[in-house]
């Protein structure tokens, strides 16, 4: 039973996860879905980065996500406009430094309880 329990912790601490969140306006939302995020990570591994893009946002998107990555494993990419959700992918995936990248966007359209389910697909238990 032991040696399971080290099997696990050797494996949740051997993938660094990277997942990058293309943001336009998400002011209402993205404190929740960050926080969700990064419990839901924590969960699969001690190695990630949450990496948002703020695509231009005119509300309070940026402020909030800056605010948020204080003390956490989240960084910020504020572009000077909105470029379309694609580049922001672009800009995430060019800083990003996991041996795994994940895209996710910020309104909950990509169901965080998924990604247990997703990792377990790609053949490694988390």
């Amino acid at each position: 039973m032991q040696a399971q329990d080290r099997q696990k912790q050797i494996q949740k601490k051997s993938v660094f996860i990277s997942c990058i969140v293309p943001v336009f306006n998400e002011q209402g939302t993205i404190e929740a879905f960050l926080d969700a995020l990064q419990q839901c990570l924590a969960s699969l591994s001690d190695r990630f980065e949450i990496i948002v893009v703020d695509d231009g946002s005119k509300d309070k998107t940026l402020a909030k996500a800056l605010s948020f990555a204080e003390n956490r494993s989240v960084k910020v990419i504020g572009l000077s406009r909105n470029f379309g959700k694609e580049i922001a992918l672009t800009a995430g995936l060019e800083h990003c430094k996991g041996d795994v990248a994940i895209m996710m966007d910020a309104d909950f359209q990509h169901p965080i309880e998924t990604l247990p389910h997703f990792f377990a697909k790609m053949g490694r238990r988390f």
